[in-house]
């Protein structure tokens, strides 16, 4: 990871989903494919909410959302 920052850290996973969003509804005719990546879209909503739920306390905790300063602290 070539990052040390949390916020960073959650855009950089939420722009790659966004392509595999695109991805997994390729093929628009048929049904599973529709039905597999709204399914998809959702539990990648609610994993976003845990990472970012996740992050906040870590953000409450420390003060801070370097993850070097965060590893000192802990």
């Amino acid at each position: 990871m070539s990052t040390a920052d949390l916020i960073s850290v959650f855009l950089s996973i939420e722009l790659q989903s966004y392509g595999l969003y695109i991805l997994s509804t390729l093929y628009r005719d048929s049904e599973s494919a529709t039905a597999s990546g709204l399914t998809y879209f959702l539990l990648g909503g609610l994993s976003s909410c845990f990472i970012l739920l996740g992050s906040a306390l870590l953000y409450v905790n420390s003060g801070t959302t370097n993850l070097d300063n965060i590893y000192v602290i802990s």
